[in-house]
């Protein structure tokens, strides 16, 4: 690959002024949400759902706006290999949207797959009480395209985030702290997802989730609706091109979590609703919408 340390000089210097809006923010590509994962005997198999928005607004010239649209379509499924193991695929297609100033542009296909194992390290069963603790870690495999050419004039450093894939392995640990008393629980899970150079020398910002959601169950055991809330941090690093810091990258959010599960016998379905409590993205350029999720799930 050819070296653009001169592009990248220029760019230092001029700042925003060759970044476009919401694409200085790099939130959308490459991102990953766990959710609470269905109670299962063997198996599990299902259909997510995901929309996010972001809005932009450069601040050295309020005519520079932006508006990215992020939907994906997920296949996902568990399998408990032994009592202790677990494994869990992702397979996710992307459609994204940005609604510029000067124009749009659209992107759709098969994004990056995720590959995790997780193994039970603690369990403890009182009375009514059932806990749990599980670690786990995994694999993000490049199957979504990355097509990005430094040498279009009509590009920048952030026409990657536009893309369906990041080109790049990546890597993801997470703890998962489950507990049930009597019809009440509660599911705790932090994740922290390392990613790693592609092959133009571009490397997304790492990214920290912690997540909470605690629920109800009314109901018995063929047919049962429960409502959730919780809340959401997550904090994205800076991007990286070259090894030096791409301004105007990365950021974190507080968000509160509301939902609904129905289960009938071997199926559920279920919505989850995220709306922003606090944030910073793009050195306040950058404004998250509220988001959501749904799935049909089945159980084996």
């Amino acid at each position: 690959m050819k070296k653009f340390a001169l592009v990248l000089v220029l760019i230092s210097i001029v700042g925003v002024l060759q970044t476009e809006a919401c694409e200085i923010c790099g939130c959308g590509v490459g991102n990953f949400y766990m959710g609470m994962v269905p109670k299962y005997g063997r198996a599990f198999v299902g259909v997510r759902y995901r929309y996010t928005n972001y809005e932009s607004q450069m601040h050295h010239d309020p005519s520079e706006i932006s508006n990215d649209y992020y939907k994906t379509m997920e296949l996902w499924g568990g399998w408990n290999i032994s009592p202790r193991w677990q494994v869990m695929a992702f397979v996710p297609y992307q459609v994204n949207k940005r609604v510029m100033h000067d124009g749009e542009k659209n992107e759709s296909g098969l994004a990056d797959i995720f590959l995790l194992s997780n193994y039970r390290a603690w369990s403890h069963v009182s009375n009514s009480v059932n806990q749990q603790f599980w670690l786990g870690g995994g694999v993000k495999v490049p199957t979504g395209q990355y097509k990005v050419d430094f040498n279009d004039p009509e590009n920048n450093l952030g026409d990657p985030n536009g893309q369906t894939g990041t080109g790049s392995v990546d890597f993801l640990v997470n703890a998962t702290h489950v507990m049930s008393i009597n019809k009440w629980g509660v599911n705790t899970t932090l994740s922290y997802k390392i990613n790693s150079v592609n092959s133009d020398e571009f490397k997304f910002g790492n990214r920290a989730f912690i997540n909470t959601l605690a629920y109800y169950r009314f109901g018995g055991q063929s047919f049962s609706v429960s409502p959730v809330v919780g809340a959401m941090y997550e904090r994205s690093g800076s991007n990286h091109f070259e090894g030096v810091m791409v301004e105007h990258t990365g950021g974190q959010a507080l968000l509160a979590s509301t939902g609904l599960e129905v289960s009938a016998r071997l199926m559920s379905v279920g919505f989850t609703l995220q709306s922003p409590v606090a944030q910073d993205f793009s050195d306040g350029q950058t404004t998250m919408k509220p988001r959501g999720l749904a799935h049909m799930t089945f159980t084996f």
